[in-house]
């Protein structure tokens, strides 16, 4: 909290609500990579000499693994960039602008955008599972993680 304030705790839980579409849009974005190189018609497969692109096998419906390997990093940023992005226009619009009525647009938009991800939203089982520090079930950490395929490197939030 910026102030001990009933809209100091309004900001905060903006700030809250953008670091949850923040993580929603680096979701996304990793889905949509997936998706498309599923529909394109090929898939990719770890191996322990590295990563190995193949054409679908249409009678398995093979879908793709190691992707999320190859472009976890690119999805992070781009959620992270989407998250410093929106966080800098509300600080400066808001927060410092003390503009109460641009808190309610922000609110209004912010409460809009988590409407429509829904289906990308934080569940209770990976929030349990970011602080014990443990993979989905049936999965295992990936050997390698890959730098973002943008080339911007790590983006501090």
């Amino acid at each position: 909290l910026l102030e001990q304030s009933e809209m100091g705790l309004k900001h905060a839980q903006v700030l809250w609500d953008i670091c949850e579409l923040a993580t929603r849009e680096a979701r996304k974005s990793l889905s949509n990579i997936v998706n498309k190189m599923d529909s394109i018609g090929f898939h990719t497969k770890m191996t322990r000499i590295g990563i190995k692109v193949y054409k679908h096998d249409t009678q398995n419906r093979i879908k793709s693994t190691g992707l999320i390997s190859m472009f976890y990093m690119t999805a992070v940023n781009d959620g992270k960039e989407f998250g410093k992005d929106l966080t800098t226009d509300f600080v400066r619009d808001v927060v410092i602008a003390k503009n109460d009525s641009m808190y309610y647009e922000y609110r209004k938009t912010i409460d809009n955008m988590l409407n429509t991800t829904k289906e990308y939203a934080t569940s209770e089982q990976e929030i349990k599972r970011l602080m014990t520090d443990t993979p989905p079930q049936g999965y295992i950490p990936a050997p390698h993680i890959f730098g973002d395929r943008k080339n911007r490197g790590t983006i501090e939030y």
